[in-house]
């Protein structure tokens, strides 16, 4: 969580009154932290991968969001490396946090 409180001070970054903060979960990962600017409670903190088991450079990686909109999107593989959800997740963010709109899972290519 040194993210989030490192980035207290950062202006509001998303859906019109949070704070993103990104650190690394390890290689090849991103720790994602979302704060309420308002009350300062932090909402979210999870890690995507972007280093997939059969990693294709023309798979999209990365995190998406806008100040001015509640939609937030992740590309890549969560959490479990022996079973990853490896696609585009969609969440809209609510008062209670992200919540799962979509998920589109990368195709299983074949290791080279």
């Amino acid at each position: 969580m040194c993210a989030a409180l490192l980035d207290a001070h950062k202006p509001v970054n998303f859906a019109g009154h949070y704070v993103v903060s990104i650190d690394t979960c390890g290689s090849g990962s991103a720790r994602v932290m979302t704060t309420d600017a308002i009350s300062g409670k932090v909402l979210e903190e999870f890690c995507v991968f972007e280093s997939y088991k059969f990693h294709r450079p023309e798979l999209p990686t990365g995190i998406r969001y806008r100040v001015n909109s509640a939609l937030f999107i992740a590309h890549g593989c969560f959490d479990d490396y022996r079973n990853p959800e490896c696609g585009v997740h969609y969440y809209r963010m609510t008062p209670r946090g992200l919540i799962q709109i979509r998920f589109i899972p990368f195709k299983n290519y074949p290791d080279p």
